[in-house]
């Protein structure tokens, strides 16, 4: 095998494992969607995934993923951006 033919089959080889790789992800992902609609059927009568959800309330951002919620304070994150926008110089409407 000389060394044209031999850096063509690694690249072969690479680009297959990518394509393997990404086809997990998509099995895997496509299946967890799957489990997860069925599984908010059964137990809630709705329909649709709820593996990640995030709902916005006036003082924070309540984020769920597999029914553990992270709460995320935005009070402090807007007093922040009030004050950067005051240093660049940039009007609130």
């Amino acid at each position: 095998m000389n060394r044209v033919e031999k850096y063509r089959r690694i690249r072969e080889m690479k680009r297959r494992y990518i394509l393997a790789v990404m086809l997990l992800f998509f099995i895997l992902i496509t299946g967890l969607s799957a489990v997860d609609s069925s599984n908010n059927y059964l137990m809630s009568g709705k329909r649709g995934i709820e593996l990640v959800k995030i709902e916005s309330q006036p003082e924070y951002i309540r984020v769920s993923f597999m029914n553990r919620n992270i709460y995320i304070n935005t009070k402090y994150i807007n007093r922040d951006l009030r004050k950067l926008k005051k240093i660049l110089g940039i009007e609130e409407e």
